[in-house]
């Protein structure tokens, strides 16, 4: 039970980092072109993104932190 909490907190965490580059490369890629960047859109992806990343980083570190207890 502890090692498969153990495995989703890894996996929690390796998704949570993988949503990070991809936001970063998706960022890049809206700061490059000022069109996107200007639309509504484009922010409300960066947005989603940020929102995704933030929640999996948390979802990662709780599961890590229950499978120390």
């Amino acid at each position: 039970m502890i090692l498969l909490v153990a495995l989703l907190s890894g996996l929690g965490l390796f998704l949570g980092v993988l949503a990070g580059l991809a936001g970063l490369i998706l960022g890049s890629i809206f700061v490059v072109s000022p069109f996107v960047l200007l639309s509504a859109g484009g922010l409300a992806l960066q947005v989603l993104n940020f929102l995704l990343l933030f929640i999996s980083t948390i979802a990662g570190g709780f599961l890590g932190l229950l499978s120390f207890i």
